[in-house]
């Protein structure tokens, strides 16, 4: 059997068997969030009609809707098949992207195992929740992506707006993907426009991005949970429970905001302002709750594993930074895509159980599989060892 084929059966036995693990110890789950999402299906039944705010998660709603034409004597467990099937395929996808994207097998390989072996990313797929379509729409849209700017064809181009389009109304945060492949494509633009084009189009980006990012937190209570000094959107509703005090900031009295009919940006922008302090202690234990994934509510070990395997990705993914061997145009991808998420939970609020980083793992876990790879070879070569096959595969 050859490596070419090695590497690909290899990545599918251990997806099988995390997924084993994940439904002995999952099963099907079914949150409080869930039924939105269900409700919503259920009622296209009658004709399409647009809710307020779980219209931007229209794409998993129809995706349940689908999945309740099939056959099937259980919805939820069909559900849950069909998200294990699509991770499956987008992990497969994500393979081949990569493989593509640095023309190294074992690249590829390393990423694909990094997502398995980080167990909440195949966790997902055990829930009735939009995170599992999230995942697995995010590592075929970065096939999409590599696929057209290594083969500018019409098809890649439509195969790459599609697949943003979907991600942008999977989750309201899906719109990131798409984000940070404009600021790549401006970034680009600068050598081949003049100061005044480039300006005008940046000041463009920002407007167009004021408008969208307002238009999506109108239904969001952002400055409502600046006033609980809530770390989690919705915590103080819990706060009786044991560890909830590390999700609660102390609030200080003369807080100063402006009122609901206010766009959101605004009354952000001047919430920051007139609570500096206040508001930046506050962004950051959100943003440091997101990059570390580690809750107080978790057991000891879920901490460190998370945490340990995080650190060492964090550590080859902000490497390749330096990297010269890395495509500019891929470092501004990553960065960007990476940063808007950040931000995104520094301005609103971090969740209960690390969803909000599951779509930043599939970018972070292949630039870090590059580096891991880059200096593996440097090292070998520093110590004149000569390369082991597996560092040898095209």
């Amino acid at each position: 059997m050859t490596k070419h084929i090695s590497f690909p059966i290899a990545i599918i036995i251990l997806f099988l068997l995390i997924t084993i693990l994940s439904i002995k110890i999952n099963g099907v789950k079914v949150s409080n969030d869930s039924f939105r999402y269900l409700e919503y299906a259920e009622n296209l039944r009658e004709g399409f009609y647009v809710e307020r705010h779980n219209v931007r998660y229209i794409m998993y709603v129809f995706f349940i809707y689908i999945v309740d034409f099939l056959p099937n004597d259980n919805l939820h467990f069909a559900i849950i098949f069909f998200q294990y099937l699509l991770s499956g395929i987008s992990l497969i996808f994500l393979y081949k992207g990569l493989k593509i994207l640095f023309r190294k097998e074992i690249v590829a390989t390393i990423a694909c195992v990094l997502c398995l072996l980080f167990l909440e990313f195949s966790f997902w797929n055990s829930y009735v929740l939009c995170e599992s379509l999230y995942l697995s729409a995010t590592s075929i849209s970065i096939y999409f992506l590599i696929k057209a700017c290594r083969s500018p064809k019409k098809i890649n181009y439509v195969f790459l707006f599609s697949s943003c389009l979907f991600l942008a109304f999977v989750k309201p945060t899906g719109i990131a993907f798409g984000i940070a492949l404009l600021i790549v494509i401006i970034f680009g633009l600068k050598k081949i426009t003049s100061n005044l084009v480039y300006g005008l189009m940046i000041f463009g980006l920002v407007l167009s991005g004021f408008w969208v990012i307002n238009k999506y937190l109108t239904t969001y209570q952002v400055i409502e949970n600046y006033q609980m000094g809530e770390v989690i959107s919705g915590v103080t509703t819990v706060s009786h429970l044991e560890g909830v005090s590390y999700y609660i900031l102390d609030v200080p009295e003369d807080l100063e905001f402006l009122g609901e009919n206010n766009p959101p940006l605004l009354r952000i922008a001047h919430f920051a302002l007139h609570n500096f302090s206040y508001w930046l202690k506050l962004s950051a234990t959100k943003m440091l709750f997101f990059v570390a994934h580690i809750r107080p509510l978790w057991s000891f070990v879920h901490n460190v594993y998370n945490g340990l395997l995080l650190l060492i990705c964090y550590f080859f993914f902000f490497r390749s930074f330096c990297n010269r061997t890395i495509s500019q145009k891929i470092k501004v991808f990553a960065g960007s895509y990476f940063l808007i998420h950040l931000i995104g939970v520094g301005l609103t609020a971090a969740d209960w159980d690390g969803r909000f980083l599951m779509p930043v793992l599939p970018i972070l876990f292949a630039i870090a599989a590059f580096q891991i790879y880059y200096d593996m070879k440097c090292c070998f070569k520093k110590l004149r060892i000569p390369y082991p096959r597996l560092l040898k595969s095209y």
